[in-house]
């Protein structure tokens, strides 16, 4: 499906950020979340920072040390990273940082209990905001695709957090980049 994506020259450097669920433990939840997404172009340039908030669904199995209120915690210094992203030849020329802005979707696969959680994440960005807010309607698998083939670019990132739950599951996120600016010094590590 993703065979016409071109190698941007930009990657992604790692994430933080702060996520609050509640429904059935960490069976089946739903909340936000806020952080931050961090990328950088070519292999010296100055790392960004793109802020972003975020409704999350998501089901699994395990159980929260909160009862139905989960939160996790990651910091950008924490063990995390990410590949290369990729543009979408039919959306822009080169890839430039304020393609990144706007709506995305990520589905995020992980596992983990309280200290030592690990997720991997394939992420969708720049994508029109009418067609992320229908995400839930109609096909899912379907709508996914159409999300991929209208969006600025598509990358995988993987990270690590603390949180009050031991649990293994799929969480999906659709949310809004909210715009950039130059990392701090050390704040990614």
């Amino acid at each position: 499906m993703f065979d016409f994506f071109e190698n941007s020259g930009w990657r992604f450097v790692t994430s933080g950020g702060t996520e609050m669920t509640f429904g059935l433990s960490k069976m089946l939840f739903a909340g936000g979340a806020a952080g931050a997404f961090y990328v950088r172009e070519g292999t010296g340039g100055p790392i960004q920072r793109l802020p972003m908030v975020a409704a999350v669904g998501g089901a699994g199995l395990g159980f929260s040390a909160g009862g139905p209120v989960t939160v996790s915690v990651s910091l950008p210094f924490a063990p995390g990273g990410g590949y290369q992203i990729y543009r979408n030849p039919f959306r822009s020329s080169p890839l430039a940082i304020e393609d990144f802005m706007g709506s995305f979707v990520q589905v995020s696969a992980g596992a983990g209990a309280f200290v030592a959680n690990r997720n991997i994440s394939f992420m969708i960005f720049g994508a029109p905001t009418w067609l992320v807010n229908g995400l839930s309607l109609g096909n899912p698998g379907a709508r996914l695709s159409l999300i991929a083939a209208a969006c600025q670019g598509i990358g995988v990132l993987w990270g690590s957090a603390v949180s009050s739950a031991a649990s293994v599951g799929i969480e999906v996120y659709t949310g809004e980049i909210l715009g950039h600016s130059a990392a701090d010094a050390g704040e990614t590590g």
